[in-house]
């Protein structure tokens, strides 16, 4: 074991005796944006997760998986004709509304956090 110099046991002195660091408090603009925009960033979040989940809903009850595509038209998807692609729309919807449900839970607790 090593013993340290002087100048190095001043310093490892002076590191224990040093306060830890403090968060400042938040601005008020940093508090108006997390008592205002998170909570509504979470409720749109929701609300995109609730109509992807009523579209996997509407696709399981018509048997016709409709894939939005921003390229061309939306490709339609019937169980009896394309299965594999029928289910791949409807678990992508679902990981999606997951996802997206996921993220506006997280932005309504941060917006609770005090």
């Amino acid at each position: 074991m090593t013993r340290l110099s002087r100048r190095q046991a001043r310093h490892a002195g002076h590191a224990r005796n040093r306060p830890q660091w403090q968060m400042p408090p938040p601005s008020a603009r940093a508090a108006w944006a997390a008592r205002l925009l998170l909570p509504l960033t979470a409720t749109v979040m929701v609300l995109c997760a609730a109509t992807l989940l009523f579209t996997v809903a509407q696709a399981l009850y018509s048997g016709v998986a409709i894939s939005p595509s921003r390229i061309g038209p939306a490709t339609f998807y019937p169980f009896a004709t394309h299965p594999l692609g029928y289910v791949l729309t409807l678990l992508l919807h679902a990981v999606i509304a997951l996802a997206l449900a996921g993220a506006g839970w997280f932005c309504w607790r941060m917006s609770r956090q005090r």
